[in-house]
Protein backbone atom coordinates (compact mmCIF):
# COMPACT_ATOMS: atom_id res chain seq x y z
CA UNK A 1 0.00 0.00 0.00
CA UNK A 2 1.16 3.20 -0.87
CA UNK A 3 1.32 5.67 2.26
CA UNK A 4 4.02 8.74 1.58
CA UNK A 5 4.50 11.46 -1.79
CA UNK A 6 7.22 9.40 -2.05
CA UNK A 7 5.98 6.32 -2.04
CA UNK A 8 3.32 7.68 -4.74
CA UNK A 9 6.11 8.97 -6.79
CA UNK A 10 8.55 5.68 -6.80
CA UNK A 11 5.37 3.49 -7.15
CA UNK A 12 4.31 5.33 -10.65
CA UNK A 13 7.61 5.19 -11.99
CA UNK A 14 8.44 1.68 -11.28
CA UNK A 15 5.22 0.45 -12.88
CA UNK A 16 5.97 3.53 -15.50
CA UNK A 17 9.21 1.20 -16.26
CA UNK A 18 7.63 -1.82 -16.70
CA UNK A 19 5.12 -0.55 -18.91
CA UNK A 20 6.99 1.69 -21.07
CA UNK A 21 9.72 -0.56 -21.73
CA UNK A 22 7.02 -3.51 -22.13
CA UNK A 23 4.82 -1.72 -24.01
CA UNK A 24 6.29 1.23 -25.15
CA UNK A 25 5.34 4.74 -24.74
CA UNK A 26 2.39 5.12 -28.02
CA UNK A 27 0.52 1.18 -26.66
CA UNK A 28 0.88 2.07 -22.46
CA UNK A 29 -2.31 3.01 -21.24
CA UNK A 30 -2.85 5.73 -18.43
CA UNK A 31 -5.66 3.29 -16.94
CA UNK A 32 -3.37 0.50 -16.71
CA UNK A 33 -0.79 2.69 -15.34
CA UNK A 34 -2.43 3.92 -12.44
CA UNK A 35 -4.54 0.32 -11.96
CA UNK A 36 -1.10 -1.48 -11.73
CA UNK A 37 -0.03 1.27 -9.09
CA UNK A 38 -3.10 0.78 -7.35
CA UNK A 39 -3.95 4.33 -7.65
CA UNK A 40 -6.35 7.42 -8.97
CA UNK A 41 -5.50 9.04 -12.14
CA UNK A 42 -5.46 12.34 -10.00
CA UNK A 43 -2.52 11.05 -8.10
CA UNK A 44 -0.88 10.11 -11.94
CA UNK A 45 -1.49 14.24 -12.47
CA UNK A 46 -0.66 15.23 -9.50
CA UNK A 47 2.65 14.42 -9.46
CA UNK A 48 3.63 14.27 -13.25
CA UNK A 49 0.96 16.26 -15.06
CA UNK A 50 -0.17 12.81 -17.30
CA UNK A 51 1.55 10.17 -19.17
CA UNK A 52 4.13 12.31 -20.58
CA UNK A 53 5.65 13.37 -17.40
CA UNK A 54 5.52 10.07 -15.96
CA UNK A 55 7.27 8.96 -18.79
CA UNK A 56 10.22 11.27 -18.47
CA UNK A 57 10.35 10.50 -14.70
CA UNK A 58 11.22 7.27 -15.95
CA UNK A 59 13.49 8.29 -18.45
CA UNK A 60 15.61 10.10 -15.83
CA UNK A 61 16.03 7.27 -13.80
CA UNK A 62 16.76 5.21 -15.98
CA UNK A 63 19.29 7.33 -17.37
CA UNK A 64 20.72 8.03 -13.63
CA UNK A 65 21.02 4.57 -12.69
CA UNK A 66 22.93 4.58 -15.97
CA UNK A 67 25.33 6.31 -14.91
CA UNK A 68 26.14 5.09 -11.60
CA UNK A 69 26.65 1.98 -13.14
CA UNK A 70 29.11 3.44 -15.37
CA UNK A 71 30.65 5.35 -12.46
CA UNK A 72 30.88 1.94 -10.41
CA UNK A 73 33.03 0.41 -13.28
CA UNK A 74 34.77 3.17 -13.74
CA UNK A 75 35.70 3.40 -10.36
CA UNK A 76 37.81 -0.03 -10.67
CA UNK A 77 39.84 0.75 -13.71
CA UNK A 78 43.53 1.51 -12.91
CA UNK A 79 44.42 2.32 -16.23
CA UNK A 80 43.49 5.90 -17.50
CA UNK A 81 43.27 4.53 -21.07
CA UNK A 82 41.12 1.94 -19.61
CA UNK A 83 38.59 4.65 -18.05
CA UNK A 84 37.19 5.78 -21.71
CA UNK A 85 36.62 2.19 -23.35
CA UNK A 86 34.71 1.06 -19.62
CA UNK A 87 32.61 3.97 -20.03
CA UNK A 88 31.68 3.27 -23.22
CA UNK A 89 31.35 -1.17 -23.12
CA UNK A 90 29.45 -0.37 -20.47
CA UNK A 91 27.19 2.11 -21.80
CA UNK A 92 26.18 -0.02 -24.69
CA UNK A 93 26.20 -3.24 -22.73
CA UNK A 94 23.66 -1.28 -20.40
CA UNK A 95 21.18 0.24 -23.02
CA UNK A 96 20.82 -3.13 -24.91
CA UNK A 97 18.85 -4.32 -22.33
CA UNK A 98 15.19 -4.28 -24.16
CA UNK A 99 13.49 -2.18 -21.64
CA UNK A 100 16.27 0.52 -21.63
CA UNK A 101 16.90 0.42 -25.11
CA UNK A 102 13.16 1.20 -25.96
CA UNK A 103 12.92 4.28 -23.06
CA UNK A 104 16.14 5.43 -23.57
CA UNK A 105 16.97 5.30 -27.70
CA UNK A 106 13.50 4.07 -29.34
CA UNK A 107 11.07 6.15 -27.36
CA UNK A 108 12.81 8.95 -25.89
CA UNK A 109 14.09 11.47 -28.51
CA UNK A 110 10.37 10.59 -30.24
CA UNK A 111 8.77 11.15 -26.96
CA UNK A 112 10.77 14.09 -25.63
CA UNK A 113 11.78 15.36 -28.56
CA UNK A 114 15.40 16.04 -29.83
CA UNK A 115 16.60 18.90 -27.94
CA UNK A 116 14.77 18.36 -24.81
CA UNK A 117 16.74 14.52 -25.22
CA UNK A 118 19.86 16.18 -25.69
CA UNK A 119 19.44 18.69 -22.82
CA UNK A 120 19.17 15.41 -20.36
CA UNK A 121 21.86 14.00 -21.95
CA UNK A 122 23.81 17.09 -21.21
CA UNK A 123 23.19 16.58 -17.73
CA UNK A 124 23.88 13.19 -17.30
CA UNK A 125 25.86 10.98 -20.02
CA UNK A 126 27.33 13.60 -21.65
CA UNK A 127 29.13 15.14 -18.77
CA UNK A 128 30.71 11.91 -17.44
CA UNK A 129 32.27 11.81 -21.10
CA UNK A 130 33.40 14.96 -21.30
CA UNK A 131 34.65 14.82 -17.98
CA UNK A 132 36.79 11.61 -19.02
CA UNK A 133 37.96 13.12 -22.32
CA UNK A 134 39.05 16.76 -20.28
CA UNK A 135 40.86 14.43 -17.95
CA UNK A 136 43.15 12.18 -20.77
CA UNK A 137 43.85 15.91 -22.62
CA UNK A 138 44.64 17.55 -19.55
CA UNK A 139 46.86 14.49 -18.08
CA UNK A 140 48.57 14.51 -21.22
CA UNK A 141 47.40 10.98 -22.39
CA UNK A 142 45.24 12.24 -25.49
CA UNK A 143 46.03 14.43 -27.75
CA UNK A 144 44.32 17.38 -27.57
CA UNK A 145 40.42 17.12 -29.47
CA UNK A 146 38.01 19.89 -28.91
CA UNK A 147 36.10 18.13 -25.91
CA UNK A 148 32.40 19.49 -27.17
CA UNK A 149 32.68 18.27 -31.01
CA UNK A 150 34.73 14.75 -29.53
CA UNK A 151 32.10 13.91 -26.90
CA UNK A 152 29.67 14.50 -29.27
CA UNK A 153 30.62 12.36 -31.84
CA UNK A 154 31.31 9.83 -29.68
CA UNK A 155 27.66 10.18 -28.22
CA UNK A 156 26.17 9.55 -31.16
CA UNK A 157 28.09 7.11 -32.96
CA UNK A 158 27.74 4.70 -30.20
CA UNK A 159 24.15 5.88 -29.62
CA UNK A 160 23.90 4.58 -33.38
CA UNK A 161 25.76 1.61 -32.42
CA UNK A 162 23.77 0.30 -30.10
CA UNK A 163 20.63 0.67 -32.31
CA UNK A 164 22.72 -1.35 -35.12
CA UNK A 165 23.35 -4.16 -32.57
CA UNK A 166 20.24 -4.12 -31.14
CA UNK A 167 17.96 -4.68 -34.63
CA UNK A 168 21.41 -7.12 -36.15
CA UNK A 169 20.73 -10.57 -36.35
CA UNK A 170 23.32 -11.94 -34.34
CA UNK A 171 23.82 -9.01 -31.92
CA UNK A 172 26.64 -10.37 -29.78
CA UNK A 173 28.97 -10.83 -32.58
CA UNK A 174 27.77 -7.24 -33.92
CA UNK A 175 28.65 -6.22 -29.85
CA UNK A 176 32.13 -7.88 -30.51
CA UNK A 177 32.66 -6.28 -33.38
CA UNK A 178 31.11 -2.62 -32.30
CA UNK A 179 33.63 -2.83 -29.29
CA UNK A 180 36.43 -3.68 -31.29
CA UNK A 181 36.08 -0.71 -33.35
CA UNK A 182 35.68 2.04 -30.53
CA UNK A 183 38.50 0.81 -29.12
CA UNK A 184 40.56 1.15 -31.78
CA UNK A 185 39.35 4.39 -32.49
CA UNK A 186 40.00 5.53 -28.53
CA UNK A 187 43.76 3.73 -28.79
CA UNK A 188 43.72 6.09 -32.16
CA UNK A 189 43.38 9.20 -29.58
CA UNK A 190 46.05 7.99 -27.36
CA UNK A 191 49.27 9.39 -26.90
CA UNK A 192 49.90 7.15 -23.68
CA UNK A 193 48.25 4.33 -21.59
CA UNK A 194 50.30 4.88 -18.51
Amino acid sequence: MVETEKDTVETLIEVGKELFSTNGYEKTITGDIVSRAGLTRGALYYHFDGKKGLFIAVFKSIYKDICDKILNAVARVENRFQELITINNTYMEISLHPEILQIFLVDGPAVLGWEEWRRIDEQYGMKILKESISSLIDEGYMKYQPIEALSHFISGGVNESILWIARSDNPLRALAETRSIWENFFRSLIQTEA
